[in-house]
């Protein structure tokens, strides 16, 4: 929790589950990361439904996976913004094949950042989907020589140190000062 410019903010960081021995095999963790988190944000509302809220880390899941959008909430940005609703601005990149870890060919958006309706709205410090961005400079990325393209520059491959950064790229949001006349 902290103030910036007057408003208040509550911050999330999350490091769910992996995937590791397999993904369905592991989806109860994930699904009870997410209710934990769900239900923490229940006890913080304490009846007042309007906080600015960033959540933000490695979710080990698709801002389309159950974990998300049935259990945590997690919705689409659309043009009806409730206060009380989260939103995950990583969704739309998602679907266009960005990703901040890659699997074969497949880019997956495995961290992301979601934030609560009021966060969306021109009130006080505020942001929009379009503030989200998947860090992939150069320097984060080494050539995929199986799978084309590009991949993360990991610090391991396996046992092997391949002095590299992350098997994930970070995101980051951009946090916006309304213009004052």
């Amino acid at each position: 929790k902290g103030i910036m410019h007057k408003d208040t903010f509550h911050f999330y960081i999350n490091h769910w589950p992996s995937k590791f021995g397999g993904a369905i095999e592991t989806k109860d963790s994930r699904a009870l990361a997410a209710s934990l988190l769900k239900n923490d944000l229940q006890s913080l509302s304490n009846g007042e439904s309007s906080k600015k809220v960033i959540i933000m880390g490695d979710f080990n899941d698709s801002p389309a996976d159950e974990s998300l959008t049935n259990i945590l909430g997690a919705l689409a940005v659309e043009k009806t913004l409730k206060n009380e609703n989260l939103y995950n601005l990583s969704g739309a990149l998602s679907e266009k094949g960005i990703g901040t870890n890659k699997h074969g060919y497949q880019w997956i958006m495995l961290d992301q950042i979601i934030v609560s309706g009021k966060l969306l709205k021109k009130t006080g410090i505020y942001t929009n989907s379009d503030c989200f961005q998947v860090a992939s400079f150069p320097f984060l990325l080494e050539k995929d020589k199986t799978n084309l393209g590009s991949k993360p520059f990991r610090t391991y491959l396996g046992f092997k140190y391949n002095n590299g950064f992350s098997d994930h790229l970070p995101v980051k949001l951009k946090l916006l000062i309304p213009e004052t006349n």
